[in-house]
């Protein structure tokens, strides 16, 4: 029967070739550009390198501070993420970022010339949640984040351009990072710009401040950094529990009031979507993405029903044959459908690949439009290891692009089908081709 449907298929292609390119084209186009946009989530949602653990991973990056009619919001103090949060039962592990969205100088060795990178400071946790593969050196440890030594973790990315295409050893090495020598500990494979979290030139360690080290409770508890947490799902309701606990506990017998937001600890997933969340509604965080696609999906495939109408008008009197013949009506429904099933395939491979050319194409005005940080820097369009083949050859992009193509070849041809099936057999047969 499949062998019937595509020998018929062909056969229909080959009498109207102009129709079955132009409906072909059409699919291909509307998959491409909703695979596009869904390969670029699916970087930002699935576990891959070195965000590997992101179905665990949870973000607080906001609190509130009160004292009197004084109300703060910010960031975190280091000094709240390793004093409230480091020990706290359920989490696997916890560790810190610094947001840091300014240029930053690194003399090359010619001692003249000075190229611009993204910086973000880390603590020991960091690395140990995000899985960086070390090329050479090791991570950030407790004591190297307490100290006050001048270090630095720098990409492969960053390597190849500062020393050359396959540097040799540089542990050790001094580096001149805005006029400040930094030793070299290590140096890893450097994530995509599409894993933001993870992603930099070079981590220096976090520092905590001498207002955390020596200020009051607001001091302590607020600051420029985000905690990142590795908890079970089941734990995450306890987790919050214990932290409103402990803040309460710190505040008690002074005039401080200090909680976190109704939404944390966030998701990954709900942190790709609505990254500093007070509060967390899906219907939010989607309605634009939804909006989106259904334009993407239901335009083509209403214009491609307005083309298989069309083309039905054509064809009333064989399926009127049909008909007459004894065909039931949904056979020539199936019939019809699977037809236009083959096309839809075809329309959906060429749509797969056309999005991948897309995407690797079109790289570098894709990430300044969805990743900020990355227009920070030019060290990538010239570095390598943007992206990364499970970026893209995964099951989750091939099984969306079959449920897509799957969806417009039901809107596209089942009423076009219906309603021509529905023509009595004298009327079909009269008809005219």
């Amino acid at each position: 029967m499949i062998k019937h449907y595509i020998k018929s298929a062909l056969m229909q292609a080959k009498a109207d070739p102009l129709f079955i390119g132009i409906y072909i084209a059409g699919v291909t186009l509307a998959i491409a550009t909703t695979l596009a946009m869904s390969m670029i989530y699916y970087i930002k949602i699935a576990s891959i390198y070195p965000e590997t653990n992101r179905s665990d991973t949870y973000y607080i990056s906001l609190i509130s501070c009160k004292q009197g009619d004084f109300n703060r919001q910010s960031n975190l103090a280091y000094s709240f993420i390793k004093d409230v949060l480091g020990d706290l039962d359920g989490v696997r592990e916890v560790g810190a970022i610094e947001d840091d969205n300014n240029y930053h100088g690194v003399l090359l060795p010619d001692g003249k010339t000075e190229i611009k990178v993204q910086v973000k400071p880390v603590d020991d946790g960091f690395f140990r949640i995000y899985d960086f593969n070390f090329l050479q050196g090791e991570p950030f440890v407790a004591e190297d984040i307490d100290s006050d030594v001048k270090q630095v973790i720098i990409s492969d990315q960053a390597a190849e351009l500062i020393y050359g295409k396959k540097p040799d050893n540089i542990v050790g090495s001094i580096l001149t990072l805005d006029q400040t020598d930094y030793r070299i500990k290590g140096v890893v494979e450097g994530a995509s710009p599409l894993t933001g979290v993870s992603f930099s030139h070079i981590y220096l360690p976090i520092v905590r401040s001498d207002a955390e080290r020596n200020g009051n409770v607001m001091d302590k508890l607020c600051g420029g950094k985000t905690a990142i947490m590795i908890i079970d799902e089941e734990n995450v309701e306890g987790v919050r529990n214990e932290i409103i606990r402990r803040l309460n506990d710190m505040t008690e017998g002074t005039d401080y009031e200090a909680d976190i937001f109704e939404a944390q600890p966030l998701s990954h997933v709900k942190n790709v979507f609505i990254p500093y969340a007070l509060e967390f509604s899906w219907w939010e965080a989607l309605k634009k993405n939804i909006l989106v696609l259904l334009i993407l999906l239901l335009v083509p495939a209403l214009n491609l029903g307005g083309l298989i109408s069309g083309r039905m008008d054509t064809r009333v009197g064989e399926l009127g044959l049909r008909k007459a013949f004894g065909a039931e009506k949904q056979s020539i429904i199936l019939m019809v459908i699977n037809e236009n099933l083959v096309y839809t395939l075809i329309g959906g491979v060429l749509g797969l690949i056309l999005a991948i050319v897309i995407v690797m194409v079109g790289k570098i005005p894709l990430l300044n439009m969805l990743s900020p940080s990355f227009g920070m820097s030019n060290i990538v369009e010239t570095a390598s290891t943007t992206f990364r083949p499970e970026m893209f050859l995964s099951f989750t992009v091939f099984g969306v692009a079959l449920a897509i193509c799957i969806v417009l070849n039901i809107i596209s041809a089942i009423i076009p089908a219906v309603l021509s099936v529905r023509r009595p057999i004298v009327e079909s047969l009269n008809e005219k081709k």
